[in-house]
């Protein structure tokens, strides 16, 4: 195991620092759709990947 974690409790705090940059994601992303422009551009390219 890297840094003599047990492997569970490294996961485990992979897991934990996953969800917190998911969490963080997800309140930078509701500021900016609170932005129209912003929100407009990111409406525009997300039916660009989807139509890809």
């Amino acid at each position: 195991s890297l840094c003599g974690l047990p492997l569970d409790q490294q996961a485990a705090t992979g897991l934990i620092k996953d969800s917190l940059a998911r969490k963080e994601a997800d309140q930078i992303l509701d500021k900016m759709l609170d932005d129209p422009q912003f929100r407009q551009t990111f409406l525009d390219k997300a039916r660009e990947l989807i139509q890809s």
